[in-house]
């Protein structure tokens, strides 16, 4: 693959989330859902904050559901004024649609530690790197969070090397469905 920049990545990768199908898409999201709630991470985790995936997304509802059917505190981001705040969520029920008709909580939360923290991404590498969608809301939330950060994307959203900036967070492991990738290791 020929150096991108990560507006160019972002386009590249855009066109293959929207060229595959749905059917294709959920069936690889059971295949990510499943290795996530068989990690020890997750079976540890009592506080999780995760976004709720769109359509095109790794489906986060299923993982959301199971997490509070099992008893464990859900967040999930809040959009306001550009920012992210964490919001509780205990039911779907209970979620508004917000900026982006993104499914997100009512009231906000001054929580700010949870034990796992579920980031989207467009692109990421094998160092943990991380091209989102170019708004900056989770460049400007995670540094203000504490918590074990998962990706979870699709196995073709792995590329070779993205250009980090200072301001990127890396994380700390990247689910698909064929691999995991934990930071500081290479599969």
């Amino acid at each position: 693959m020929i150096s991108m920049k990560k507006d160019e990545m972002r386009e590249f990768i855009l066109k293959k989330i929207k060229a595959q199908s749905t059917n294709l898409a959920l069936k690889k999201s059971v295949k990510i859902r499943q290795k996530l709630l068989d990690s020890e991470d997750y079976k540890k985790a009592n506080s999780i904050f995760t976004y709720v995936s769109k359509k095109e997304e790794v489906d986060t509802h299923n993982i959301i559901k199971d997490a509070i059917k099992n008893r464990k505190k859900v967040y999930g981001p809040i959009l306001h004024n550009k920012q992210i705040f964490a919001g509780e969520v205990k039911s779907f029920d209970r979620l508004t649609k917000g900026d982006f008709g993104i499914l997100q909580p009512f009231v906000t939360s001054n929580k700010n530690k949870f034990d796992i923290i579920i980031v989207p991404g467009l692109a990421f590498d094998s160092s943990g790197a991380r091209i989102g969608r170019g708004g900056g809301y989770f460049d400007k939330f995670l540094p203000l969070t504490k918590g074990k950060k998962i990706a979870l994307a699709f196995d073709f959203q792995i590329i070779p090397k993205i250009d980090v900036e200072k301001h990127d967070i890396f994380m700390d492991k990247i689910i698909t469905e064929k691999r995991t990738i934990s930071r500081n290791t290479h599969f």
